[in-house]
């Protein structure tokens, strides 16, 4: 109904909480799988190395991929990773209760010099290779 989020995390992999995505996997595999079943946005967002560390080190409070709930959905862990990273919350995100994936899109989107893509269902993106897991996070 909402729609889903996750945040891939350049070096880290991709975080994906509430559909048994293992944290941490590779991003091009993630889309590719979801694009068999839903459209897709992707935002880049250019972000420096300490501002990966920062979501990273966020996320690892929640290592239960599918611990999450109607309150603490989706949309909270990437609103809390982007705002451990330092990414500024648009007008709209912090009246925004409760916090919906496509307004966490809209955040990424609005930041200087990210890039925003669509994918309608069946085609999976493309350049994630930089997002893919380093062997020693």
């Amino acid at each position: 109904l909402w729609g889903h989020v996750a945040l891939a995390i350049e070096g880290f992999g991709i975080y994906s909480y509430g559909n048994s995505t293992r944290l941490g996997s590779d991003p091009a595999d993630y889309v590719d799988m979801q694009s068999q079943g839903r459209d897709q946005t992707v935002v880049i967002i250019p972000t420096t190395p300490e501002q990966d560390r920062a979501a990273f080190d966020y996320l690892q409070q929640y290592p239960d991929k599918n611990g999450v709930g109607p309150i603490d959905n989706c949309a909270v862990r990437v609103q809390g990773a982007l705002d451990a990273a330092g990414i500024p919350r648009v007008f709209f995100d912090v009246l925004a209760w409760p916090v919906l994936p496509e307004d966490q899109t809209l955040r990424a989107a609005s930041v200087q010099g990210a890039t925003s893509t669509y994918y309608p269902r069946g085609v999976p993106p493309t350049n994630l290779n930089i997002f893919k897991p380093s062997p020693w996070p």
